[in-house]
């Protein structure tokens, strides 16, 4: 048995990103059980917690006018395209 697991190499945990170890101590650790609080939902180090708040708060784009005519000039030239693929296909 031993010389089953002697060639074994194990991967690296992937980890969380820095966003959400800070939402689950802030947002998920109240509502955890108490005895799993600290191996579920444990203070990340202040150096996490720095970035994520130097990051701020990912805001939304408030200028919807200008999102609508990229999509309608994207559709716009995708159908042209549709359109002329199909005449080669006539010719």
């Amino acid at each position: 048995m031993d010389l089953l697991w002697a060639n074994v190499t194990f991967l690296p945990k992937p980890g969380l990103k820095p966003i959400k170890q800070v939402h689950l101590y802030t947002k998920w650790r109240s509502v955890v059980l108490h005895p799993f609080k600290d191996e579920l939902c444990p203070l990340p180090p202040n150096d996490i917690i720095r970035l994520v708040i130097k990051r701020g708060k990912p805001r939304k784009n408030n200028d919807t006018s200008t999102t609508a005519t990229q999509t309608n000039n994207t559709s716009a030239t995708s159908t042209t395209t549709k359109q002329s693929k199909s005449k080669e296909h006539e010719t």
